[in-house]
């Protein structure tokens, strides 16, 4: 028993490690499209950041008067076949996961999932590897859920932000300057607090690196006494 230990505790202690660094990983991105203001910029980052995360190759569509469109491919791609298509209208309509691994449409090639917010789904997401399957644990699900809701709601800041330009735009240049800098200071304020979440969580998980460590030595010592008794 005190033999298998360090055994125990050393994957405790690689598990928070890995966690620490999906942490670090999620509160950079939080950083990174708190200050982008151009929606394709933001759905590129988007594409880039799961694709890296998760070693997949993702697509994103988005709404635009009641049709999905491709906007990203990551690696870059250029459209959907009848199969995808209709996988990713179901998974937006009601939202719902909908291709290969579901119900839904199971001889997509890709497993779509709805990109939502507060007022619905605004879009979707198509994953899949490059061997042509999807395969998830549970915490890589938690990951490309959060990563996904981070996407979404800075989706939704973009949108939201687009009447207000574009009603300062038809004005005169000194009330664009005036909207302008309410807006950024509302987008620093949002990310502030995100970022306040992510390094709360990353502190943690350091912690919890830490305790492992201990840990382990503690039961190093322990198989050494037990050794020399023996």
């Amino acid at each position: 028993l005190v033999s298998n230990l360090p055994a125990r505790v050393r994957i405790l202690m690689l598990a928070a490690r890995s966690r620490a660094r999906t942490t670090e990983a999620r509160y950079g991105f939080s950083r990174k499209i708190s200050g982008v203001v151009k929606l394709d910029d933001l759905l590129w980052a988007s594409a880039h950041q799961i694709a890296s995360m998760l070693r997949l190759h993702v697509v994103v569509l988005r709404a635009e008067a009641g049709r999905l469109e491709l906007k990203i491919g990551y690696p870059p791609e250029d459209e959907l076949d009848a199969a995808d298509l209709g996988a990713a209208k179901w998974a937006f309509t009601p939202p719902r996961p909908a291709g290969t691994g579901t119900t839904p449409l199971p001889g997509a090639k890709r497993l779509f999932l709805p990109l939502r917010t507060g007022r619905g789904a605004i879009g979707g997401v198509g994953i899949t590897s490059a061997g042509g399957s999807v395969l998830l644990t549970p915490d890589q699900r938690r990951l490309l859920d959060a990563l996904m809701d981070q996407a979404a709601v800075a989706i939704e800041r973009i949108q939201a932000a687009l009447p207000r330009v574009a009603t300062s735009s038809a004005g005169s240049p000194s009330s664009t300057r005036r909207a302008t800098p309410g807006a950024m200071h509302a987008s620093r304020s949002a990310a502030r607090r995100a970022c306040s979440a992510a390094s709360h969580a990353a502190r943690r998980s350091v912690v919890s690196t830490s305790s492992v460590s201990m840990i382990l030595a503690t039961a190093g010592t322990r198989t050494a006494s037990a050794s020399s008794i023996a």
